[in-house]
């Protein structure tokens, strides 16, 4: 994906709007029924849409702010230490230095369906998962696919799962 017409400050507003107290946001989630209604009709309309193998739903937060030209990023990363796998860690990275092949890996989903990245990626999964995403937006569209009211501040959030079928069963505790 290419950064061209990406606005740096349009996405710090968003992502420095996100809670950074996930036990909160969990809490005021439980809740509201209407909050884990929604997300169960999230959860059906990827299901429906056989997207239930790359897509998957998250609480909307945050760890740190997002500084001025700079976004999150994940990347694989291989601790010093024998023996330890390598694995997936997120952090800040600036404008200036970000690799050549990026694609967003967690979205905000507005009311009307429109894609707000709040996270990128340099993991081939999740690329293939935008691939299928981008060349598909009809999933996302409220007039097209029922996309449920979503309070966006707190629960509206899609990422690319790594894990096959993910999310095909309702989350006992919501």
């Amino acid at each position: 994906m290419t950064l061209k017409g990406f606005s740096f400050t349009r996405y710090r507003q968003t992502y420095n709007r996100l809670s950074d107290d996930v036990d909160r946001s969990f809490g005021n989630l439980l809740l509201r029924k209407e909050y884990t209604a929604a997300i169960h009709g999230v959860l059906d309309l990827i299901q429906k849409h056989q997207a239930d193998d790359f897509l998957g739903v998250l609480l909307l937060h945050r760890h740190f702010p997002a500084e001025r030209d700079t976004l999150f990023l994940e990347r694989p990363h291989t601790p010093p230490v024998e023996g330890h796998e390598t694995t997936l860690v997120t952090a800040p990275a600036s404008k200036g230095a970000l690799p050549a092949e990026i694609v967003p890996h967690r979205f905000r989903v507005s009311r009307e369906g429109d894609l707000q990245p709040l996270e990128f990626t340099t993991d081939r999964v999740a690329a293939a998962g935008w691939k299928r995403l981008e060349s598909d937006r009809r999933l996302l569209k409220a007039s097209d696919s029922g996309w449920p009211q979503v309070n966006s501040r707190v629960c509206s959030a899609l990422e690319f799962t790594r894990a096959k079928r993910a999310w095909r069963r309702r989350l006992p505790y919501i």
